[in-house]
């Protein structure tokens, strides 16, 4: 009996609670109802008195600023190689290290440099000792050359005047005639052999040039070789890395990987500041321009670059363009690997229309805004650009001057007849918060 009666209390208490649940939902459906009829009426027109604040559509440019990461690099950044082989005689820096262009870094020793060095230079010493013995015989010819033909015009002369007595008969022996012609014809002989003898000279001494233009060019080779046993400074810069001592060897056949630079000097009294700029924001690549910029080590500071070099190429992976500002660095309070956060302007060469962001309404439809013209909305759809501040660039069918709603609502339909008023400045600036 008590079962059955707990029971009976049961059903009770759950049939009186359906019964509330569904009278609540009742009267709150029909509360929904009625205001929605008092908003647009069974019609579709508005049928309330109140006025609508609308905003008039403007053209303009779109300038405002995105922040995009960046990286500083030093303008120049050169690591320090050994050339030749060696051991490291004197090493004049460390890291951090200012240096400027020309200063020496490095001395190197290599013994077998200078032997070579000297073994070159004696043998362009032997080639020019060579050469000048060549001279000399040649023009020791040349002057035995001019004796002979001397006494050849001496002796023909000689024999022209006994030929010429001979022909008295009696005056000249024929033993005599016959002697001074055989001096000629010997004096003749020995001219020819004296010309042959030069022109062997002659071919002599352009041997020996050639010889001593060869073992010159050896010993400027090794002299070159030699200069590389010093290492001085190629700018102006900072010494940011240092990986060996006095004693070290270095160079191809060193003990240091060949990756592994024996010094690393970079510029960094101008600063390159790398910027990958989205395809989208390409239109704001002005040359020369100043962009400010700020990084983490000076906060509440902000910096400034020109921008000098545009990648003109758009990366396929991320589809951003490498562009490149010279930062000044005289006070040094930049360094090479600082993260920066850039200001870039974001703009474009022509006007655009913009809206206030509460205007433009998104739906399962697309975005829309409510154009009012003489007092009857009409939804517009539109593609959302940039957003700037508290206003929207918008691309749709939408003229400049255009009255749109400040407040779009997917309740108003078009065509519905509605009761305006410019919007205040107070609405306006609303829309900023």
């Amino acid at each position: 009996m008590k079962k059955y009666l707990i029971g009976s209390i049961i059903v009770l208490i759950a049939v009186m609670a359906a019964w509330f649940v569904s009278n609540h939902s009742q009267h709150s459906s029909q509360g929904a109802g009625e205001s929605m009829v008092a908003r647009t009426g069974e019609s579709g027109e508005a049928v309330s008195g109140e006025e609508i604040p609308v905003v008039q559509v403007k053209a303009r440019h779109l300038d405002r600023d995105v922040h995009l990461p960046a990286e500083l690099e030093a303008f120049r950044d050169v690591a320090i190689h050994a050339k030749i082989t060696g051991y490291i005689q004197k090493i004049t820096v460390d890291r951090g290290s200012r240096v400027q262009k020309g200063q020496l870094l490095i001395k190197l020793t290599a013994p077998e440099i200078e032997a070579q060095c000297s073994k070159a230079n004696a043998a362009l010493e032997t080639s020019k000792a060579q050469l000048a013995e060549a001279i000399s015989k040649l023009r020791s010819h040349e002057a035995h050359l001019s004796e002979a033909r001397a006494k050849l015009a001496k002796d023909e002369a000689i024999h022209s005047r006994l030929a010429a007595a001979a022909r008295v008969p009696g005056t000249i022996s024929g033993n005599e005639l016959d002697k001074s012609a055989k001096d000629v014809d010997f004096d003749r002989a020995h001219v020819q052999s004296m010309i042959e003898e030069i022109e062997a000279a002659r071919s002599l001494v352009k041997a020996h040039k050639k010889q001593v233009s060869a073992a010159e060019a050896e010993y400027k080779s090794m002299l070159s070789t030699r200069e590389y046993l010093t290492i001085l400074a190629p700018f102006d810069g900072v010494i940011t890395e240092r990986n060996v001592h006095e004693g070290s060897l270095v160079g191809r056949d060193g003990r240091k990987p060949s990756d592994e630079p024996a010094l690393r000097i970079q510029q960094v009294s101008v600063l390159r500041l790398v910027v990958y700029v989205p395809e989208e924001d390409v239109s704001g690549i002005k040359p020369q321009s100043q962009i400010e910029f700020k990084v983490k080590a000076f906060p509440g500071r902000n910096f400034a670059g020109t921008v000098s070099r545009v990648g003109h190429a758009l990366d396929r992976k991320t589809r951003t363009m490498p562009v490149e500002l010279d930062v000044n660095n005289d006070t040094g309070m930049l360094e090479p690997g600082m993260f920066a956060n850039v200001f870039w302007p974001e703009t474009r060469p022509y006007d655009t229309l913009f809206v206030p962001s509460s205007a433009v309404v998104s739906s399962l439809a697309g975005d829309f805004v409510i154009r009012v013209q003489s007092g009857k909305t009409e939804k517009v759809k539109v593609t959302r650009g940039k957003t700037d501040g508290n206003s929207q660039e918008v691309f749709g069918a939408l003229k400049p001057g255009e009255n749109v709603m400040l407040h779009g609502s997917e309740e108003i339909e078009s065509g519905q007849s509605v009761h305006t008023r410019v919007a205040t400045a107070e609405e306006l600036e609303e829309q900023k918060g």
